[in-house]
């Protein structure tokens, strides 16, 4: 059995070989623009050098890290607050224990009555007011990319 080309068969070689032909191409050249720049050419923040800062980052930073993974915690407190010494140190312990993980920003608010957590993450968001240490983990638990094996078992 012999094959016979026509005008027809040859423009659908032809055509069949330009999809191809451009689909490689741009997989390709894709793939040596994200080799060449980082972040697939976008621009990447400066983020800071420790996970426990006492400055407001900006918004640019903050998309950043929840791209990467992060927690981030806003722990807003009055100056003068008895009990946010004991919260402070608590979040400060839980960002030094996982610090590839979370991130804490420790604002000073005057205007706040009681002290408040912000916990942000790719799952979502939370806000606690007054926020006692269980119900911080308990947060934390829910909205950290990759828990600690403690939360699996803390409600047995």
């Amino acid at each position: 059995m012999k094959i016979r080309f026509d005008k027809k068969k040859y423009a659908s070689l032809i055509l069949i070989f330009l999809m191809v032909g451009s689909t490689l191409a741009y997989g390709v050249l894709q793939a040596f623009r994200s080799w060449s720049q980082p972040n697939g050419g976008a621009q990447v923040p400066d983020l800071p050098e420790n996970n426990v800062v006492n400055y407001e980052i900006t918004a640019e930073q903050r998309s950043y890290m929840l791209q990467l993974g992060r927690t981030i915690l806003e722990y807003r407190y009055k100056l003068g607050c008895t009990e946010c010494a004991n919260q402070q140190a608590y979040i400060e312990a839980a960002a030094s224990e996982f610090p590839n993980q979370i991130f804490v920003q420790e604002l000073i608010d005057n205007t706040a009555n009681n002290p408040t957590l912000s916990i942000t993450s790719y799952y979502g968001s939370e806000m606690l007011t007054n926020p006692s240490n269980e119900r911080v983990f308990d947060a934390l638990c829910e909205l950290m990319l990759q828990p600690p094996i403690r939360c699996a078992t803390r409600n047995i």
